[in-house]
């Protein structure tokens, strides 16, 4: 009785380590994901924000000579609006968090400026002009990350064979 009392303590003991061991390799494994899913969701998004806030940037410039424009920026400000509610949306892993925040909150600033730029031109340029700094730096810092990640393009290339060789 004594030996099956010992095996099953022993028995207990390790699947108590295996499963403690389980658990953190489980936190670890999630926390990739999540890395991944962010990286993912990012790849191509960062690239469409840049090509808004120019559109959003030569738009507010151009409103001033041809009025008709205005249409245009309220198309923008929607286009922002849905922007802003995506990257709301996005998990970002902790260590791209403060740039997530400062490329949201920076966009937002956009949004707001098309918004206005029809009947403010002015207050809409000092907005853009005063979160642009900001936009960039923060787009330029999860573009970053997202380049030395190599979780996207981490297998080799097949080696290519011409015709002949």
């Amino acid at each position: 009785m004594k030996r099956w009392t010992h095996a099953m303590l022993v028995a207990a003991m390790v699947m108590g380590a295996v499963a403690l061991s389980g658990g953190a390799v489980s936190a670890e494994v999630e926390h990739e994901e999540q890395n991944l899913r962010y990286a993912e969701a990012m790849w191509y998004f960062v690239p469409q924000l840049g090509r808004y806030a120019l559109e959003v940037e030569r738009t507010l410039d151009a409103v001033r000579v041809k009025p008709e424009l205005a249409a245009t920026l309220d198309d923008l400000a929607k286009r922002g609006e849905f922007i802003v509610y995506d990257l709301d949306g996005t998990p970002a892993p902790a260590e791209m968090a403060a740039a997530h925040d400062r490329l949201t909150a920076a966009l937002r600033q956009y949004m707001e400026a098309a918004q206005i730029g029809a009947q403010d031109p002015d207050g809409a340029r000092y907005l853009v002009n005063t979160y642009a700094p900001m936009l960039q730096q923060a787009r330029g810092q999860i573009r970053g990350w997202l380049m030395t990640r190599g979780t996207l393009n981490e297998a080799p290339a097949a080696p290519v064979k011409v015709a002949g060789q």
